[in-house]
């Protein structure tokens, strides 16, 4: 349980785009329904048996489609020179069989806004500071002027492909969405479950750990408070808590505040992120560290989180997502499984689950089903 002190609705998942090959879908079904009842009289076995098998590529078509365009999709795109890294002759397939089950496993959280809603990653190995296993960033849209519309927040940072998410398209084609490098010095452990007797680093921790930051968790704060290009829509959802009440909706939004008294606040040790659907203390040390400092959760309250700041996480144990990372991604506008219940207002206690984010079948596919399952009940009628 826990309090919500306001709604944010989620983003509507079906468009007017979808709404044109539905009503063709139903129009459709129902001539076949209508062809298929005229076609009862005698001598019509044959024309029966075409309009089953059209029933049966329909059915399995709109199975199809539905099961692609679901989920959204990642699609790594390996950088490596030549026998290195991902392409290693050795360890390139482990590597990328570790890699696809973290982008597997974000998948299965992320529902697609549109048709093959696809995330292009760049993945490299490469040197990197002692100590430090990967980095992760997104593509940045930055959206300055008016508003912009669509659900989105005016003079804000944006990942690229939660930006391509909101407009219902892919804005920038085949252009790299998400890139992470890991430590080309660096032992990882690249097998899936089980133990890990070395205790290396786990490849699918770090690159689920770093996808999260590629989809929206981070932070456009700088060491002097500044804000690069303006504040991440992550930073709209980060406040200062209260010295003597640590509610997040009791805050006051970093966002909105001066840059030295930005500075101040994102090196007090009293962050935090406050949304609708998620609601917990960020990393904020007294030294400021750009890339660690706001976008990770705090490590004292959120120990064994995915996205505890990378040098205090056990990354050698297998770590998912938890429902709190999917909730602040479903705050900042990616559509997911999560869902309230239970009473809302302003002091309303409430329940958040952040499920897999599983889409129910299409109404167009159980009236293909019923034709189906009509037509072959005509034929053993007169078989019969």
């Amino acid at each position: 349980m826990r309090k919500n002190h306001w709604g944010q609705t989620g983003l509507p998942w079906f468009s007017r785009t979808h709404m044109i090959p539905a009503v063709g879908r139903i129009v459709g079904s129902n001539l076949l329904l209508g062809v298929a009842i005229l076609t009862r009289r005698p001598g019509c076995r044959r024309i029966q048996k075409v309009f089953i098998q059209i029933l049966i590529v329909l059915v399995l078509g709109q199975l199809a489609q539905t099961a692609s365009a679901a989920l959204v999709k990642f699609e790594p795109k390996y950088t490596d020179a030549a026998g290195e890294g991902f392409k290693d002759s050795f360890s390139g397939p482990e590597f990328k069989k570790g890699l696809k089950y973290a982008m597997d496993t974000w998948g299965k959280s992320l529902k697609a806004k549109y048709v093959g809603e696809t995330i292009v990653v760049d993945v490299k190995f490469a040197d990197l500071p002692d100590g430090v296993a990967a980095k992760g960033k997104p593509t940045i849209a930055k959206l300055t002027g008016g508003a912009p519309g669509g659900g989105l927040t005016a003079n804000s940072a944006y990942p690229i492909a939660l930006f391509n998410h909101f407009k219902g398209s892919d804005q920038n084609a085949a252009a790299t969405e998400i890139e992470i490098t890991f430590a080309k010095n660096m032992n990882f452990w690249t097998a899936i479950g089980g133990t890990n007797p070395f205790n290396f680093p786990r490849l699918a921790t770090v690159a689920m750990h770093e996808l999260a930051h590629g989809l929206g968790v981070f932070s456009q704060v700088q060491p002097d408070g500044s804000l690069k290009g303006g504040p991440s829509i992550f930073d709209r959802f980060v406040v200062q808590t209260q010295i003597d009440d640590d509610d997040p909706a009791l805050g006051y939004p970093i966002a909105d505040m001066i840059d030295t008294g930005r500075a101040s606040a994102v090196t007090s040790g009293m962050l935090a992120f406050n949304g609708a659907y998620a609601m917990a203390g960020l990393f904020a040390p007294a030294q400021f560290s750009l890339g660690s400092s706001i976008a990770h959760l705090n490590p004292t309250t959120n120990p064994t989180d995915l996205l505890v700041p990378e040098a205090m996480v056990a990354f050698s144990s297998e770590l998912l997502p938890s429902e709190l990372d999917v909730g602040m991604l479903a705050d900042i506008g990616w559509t997911t499984g999560c869902k309230k219940t239970g009473a809302q207002g302003a002091q309303a206690q409430s329940t958040i689950e952040c499920g897999a984010a599983v889409v129910p079948l299409p109404a167009t596919m159980w009236l293909f089903g019923s034709g189906l399952l009509g037509l072959i009940g005509m034929a053993r009628r007169k078989k019969a």
